[in-house]
């Protein structure tokens, strides 16, 4: 029993170690992103209707949508991710559903590629031009330290994830607590963003504020990504450790958290350009940038990983061509692609250099995620739709979160010229290689 006890708190410390740190740092860039993409001024009406649809978007998407129905479409908890569930969809008594689940799963595969290369960039910038606030110009010392921590990063993915999440789970809680604890000391100085949690600000943000506010939920969206990693996770650590983690540590920590940036902006707008690290005194800048670095190479990780089991899944389904995979513990979901790897990091590299800035890559960043999301959402359906246990309520709640996810897709398709046109490119290559290997076979 002992045994069984410690085990369960070594998988819960992975868990927090692996699967949260992409969607755990949001925190560092999403509102000021959000700000700057909408072109808005941080008003209070603006400031408590993005706050408002931050945490709504953040239960509906997360809490509803992945925790309490995604996870549970499958009992099989060694298959996780878009493949498995197109897989699930393709298995189907109606054989029109065969090729459409096919066909969405390999795409979602290939927009997941993008987003495995975006989001160790984005993540690792956004930590470390902290430095900005201290040192004024150093942003291209900035680039080439980011490039030397992700060249560490991916040198050691061959440890394995469980591995690795036991070293990360001790920091990501430190994370979590230092985001709950900033949250809290921001919102008692100024308690008026507790209406934030009323989401008639949303309404009021939206009517306000029209085409800039539709602008803007390509940067709220930020906020929610990293999300599908807890599904292409599962087949590393199951449901259980992913659904009480979130629910006991990582929601109330990003909720505090984002209550105090925007208390935050109440008291002084003009932050509205790094919200993040003026939440804390300037004596306990350093320590936090050092913590947030850490943070995003946990990030990182999250979204590497889950492009391996989707590599090995693709592989295994006859998507991919016969690459070598490494298992590295006794779960079978738990894999190393040493090609994958390679050539994340080069195109990683490539992003980092091309963009420059967490700010520029945010352009690039979304579209491969909300893609992913709404493909999600609709195979999810489908398996719904054809299962007795399928309700009014349920079907409500898809058609909501079909909206929000269309929603998504379309504030982030006008990014392409400024920067996603990079993540489509990676997807294209990806699905031709994919959908030429499973029609041709």
């Amino acid at each position: 029993m002992k045994k069984t006890l410690g085990s369960s708190r070594l998988l819960l410390l992975s868990t927090i170690g692996i699967v949260y740190g992409d969607i755990g740092t949001s925190p560092l860039y999403a509102l000021k992103s959000s700000f700057i993409i909408g072109g808005l001024e941080a008003t209070p009406s603006n400031v408590l209707g993005l706050i408002s649809l931050f945490i709504w978007i953040l239960f509906l998407v997360v809490t509803v949508k992945y925790i309490y129905l995604v996870m549970n479409i499958d009992k099989d908890e060694e298959r996780g991710g878009i493949l498995a569930l197109s897989f699930l969809c393709s298995t189907i008594k109606h054989s029109h559903y065969k090729t459409i689940s096919i066909v969405l799963g390999m795409l979602g595969a290939a927009l997941l590629f993008g987003d495995g290369v975006i989001t160790p960039a984005i993540s690792v910038l956004s930590a470390l031009e902290g430095l900005n606030i201290v040192y004024l110009g150093i942003q291209k010392y900035i680039i080439l330290l980011s490039i030397g921590v992700l060249t560490l990063l991916f040198g050691f993915q061959q440890i394995g994830s469980n591995k690795l999440g036991f070293f990360f789970g001790p920091i990501m809680i430190i994370w979590f607590l230092t985001l709950a604890c900033l949250g809290i000391y921001n919102i008692i100085a100024e308690p008026m963003i507790l209406k934030a949690l009323n989401p008639y600000f949303i309404i009021y943000f939206i009517f306000d504020n029209g085409w800039a506010a539709f602008k803007a939920l390509s940067g709220v969206f930020l906020v929610v990504t990293g999300a599908e990693a807890l599904y292409a996770d599962r087949g590393h650590f199951g449901n259980i450790p992913i659904k009480q983690t979130w629910y006991f540590l990582v929601f109330p920590s990003l909720i505090l958290n984002y209550l105090g940036q925007g208390s935050l902006l109440l008291r002084s707008p003009e932050l509205v350009f790094d919200p993040f690290y003026h939440l804390i005194p300037s004596a306990g800048l350093y320590p936090l940038i050092i913590l947030a670095t850490m943070a995003t190479i946990i990030a990182s990780q999250a979204m590497i990983s889950g492009v391996f089991s989707l590599s090995w899944q693709a592989i295994t389904l006859g998507y991919l061509p016969k690459l070598k995979v490494v298992h590295l513990s006794n779960n079978p979901g738990q894999v190393y692609v040493p090609i994958v790897n390679k050539i994340l990091y080069i195109l990683t590299v490539i992003a980092i250099l091309y963009f420059q800035t967490s700010y520029q890559l945010s352009f690039a960043y979304g579209l491969s995620v909300s893609g992913v999301m709404l493909i999600t959402t609709i195979l999810f359906s489908i398996l719904l739709l054809n299962r007795k246990t399928s309700n009014i309520l349920k079907i409500i709640i898809i058609s909501l979160i079909v909206f929000l996810d269309s929603t998504f897709v379309l504030t982030n398709i006008i990014k392409i010229f400024e920067g996603a046109w990079y993540t489509l490119l990676i997807t294209g290559v990806m699905y031709y290689i994919m959908q030429k290997k499973e029609f041709s076979s």
